[in-house]
């Protein structure tokens, strides 16, 4: 898909016709396997939402885990340090499962709700203004 240097490249075939690309490219590199999706949450994302979105998406969600690692290994309170631990060990969880599968794209798979709550979450708590404390 890097081949074709037009606009795809950079902003994606779009959620609906992003199978459709990856079947005819399948076809056009002769690869017989019946396999209708890459099975990578990050090639997936290339080809529906192209090159730009994927690297913001990535250094978004990078420096949201390593906030969250800090955060995590950081704090002082035992609850607080498993709340931000969770966080983190969900997310990064989900997101390994989903480099060898792309189940975090696929709504019927029931993944992508609790990930993008853990990265909601993730978001919203390491902000500066926002910290979990436990009282």
């Amino acid at each position: 898909m890097l081949v074709e240097k037009n606009m795809h490249t950079f902003f994606g075939y779009g959620v609906t016709n992003a199978f459709k690309a990856f079947e005819d490219y399948r076809a056009k590199f002769d690869v017989l396997e019946p396999v209708n999706n890459p099975h990578n949450v990050i090639l997936s994302m290339f080809i529906m939402f192209g090159l730009i979105f994927t690297i913001f998406f990535l250094i978004f969600f990078i420096s949201l885990l390593i906030k969250g690692w800090r955060y995590s290994s950081r704090a002082k309170e035992r609850n607080t340090k498993m709340f931000y631990g969770f966080l983190f060990a969900s997310t990064f969880s989900i997101f390994i499962q989903g480099v060898t599968d792309s189940a975090i794209i696929m709504p019927e798979y029931y993944v992508m709700p609790p990930f993008l709550l853990s990265l909601g979450l993730l978001f919203l708590f390491t902000r500066q203004k926002n910290k979990f404390t436990y009282n």
